[in-house]
């Protein structure tokens, strides 16, 4: 796997996991997160993720008074299919006035 990523945000964090020694070969959760101004928006982007192998997760964000989904996919990470997962999650959620609000994942040392 090529560690040549474009110098985006995405690729500022796959860098970081390569220098706390991820080899970014081995699948993992990663944590795709979404704030909405109230419970309803939130609520209406769960109910039209209909992909089977996310775990989807609500919560009321109290240091930013927000509703957050969190979208969990089980996968390796790499920098394109992060990006098309990522905006194609954004395009889901911009008609609910949602914003995505990043994504994370731990380091997998070998």
């Amino acid at each position: 796997m090529s560690h040549d990523f474009p110098n985006d945000e995405n690729g500022n964090v796959l860098r970081s996991l390569i220098e706390r020694g991820d080899l970014l070969t081995e699948p993992r959760e990663i944590n795709y997160h979404f704030i909405f101004p109230t419970r309803s928006q939130a609520v209406g982007f769960i109910e039209i993720l209909t992909e089977t192998q996310w775990r989807l997760e609500l919560f009321w964000y109290d240091e930013r008074q927000l509703w957050q989904v969190t979208v969990v996919q089980h996968m390796i990470p790499d920098h394109s299919a992060i990006t098309d997962l990522e905006n194609r999650l954004v395009d889901m959620a911009h008609p609910l006035d949602g914003t995505a609000d990043g994504w994370g994942c731990f380091a997998v040392k070998p």
